[in-house]
């Protein structure tokens, strides 16, 4: 007969999660350029690395995770046609975002909703902006529209 002590027990890890933000950037005219995150609101487990230039986040367990992004740019000459926001997938395109016009001039909203993306333990997660246009874009907003997060739901 025993006492029952561990049947009540359970131990439960935090749930990986994160959202930083970016209030102003200058993306030059290169192809690809990581987006520096540089303000952490919250980042359960410390996963994600805020150092400039290497902005990312490292899957901590295997698992199933979602992640969404915003950046809001100005100085769109042309509206930066073939311009988007792309997740990288251990420095792989997973997926492009979305552009769409502010209603302000040369202004736009990049966006990204992942959906479930299966994730191994090490696999790092980025986000980048790609421009084949011949001048800069510059990031603009506030903390509120310029975001990258992401969480584990499985």
């Amino acid at each position: 007969a025993g006492f029952g002590l561990y049947d009540a027990v359970r131990f439960v890890r935090a749930v990986p999660s994160f959202f930083v933000t970016n209030t102003t950037q200058t993306l030059g005219k290169t192809a690809n350029t990581l987006i520096d995150f540089d303000i952490e609101a919250h980042d359960t487990g410390g996963f994600f690395n805020t150092t400039l230039g290497q902005n990312k986040f490292v899957a901590p367990f295997d698992g199933v995770y979602e992640f969404k992004a915003q950046i809001l740019g100005s100085n769109l000459t042309n509206n930066h046609a073939d311009s988007y926001l792309w997740l990288s997938k251990n420095s792989g395109e997973l997926l492009r975002g979305t552009k769409s016009y502010t209603g302000t001039s040369s202004e736009y909203d990049y966006h990204i909703d992942s959906g479930p993306v299966k994730l191994e333990k090490g696999d790092i997660m980025q986000i980048f902006y790609n421009s084949a246009h011949a001048s800069d874009s510059v990031l603009t907003g506030s903390t509120s529209q310029n975001f990258f997060s992401g969480v584990q739901i499985q």
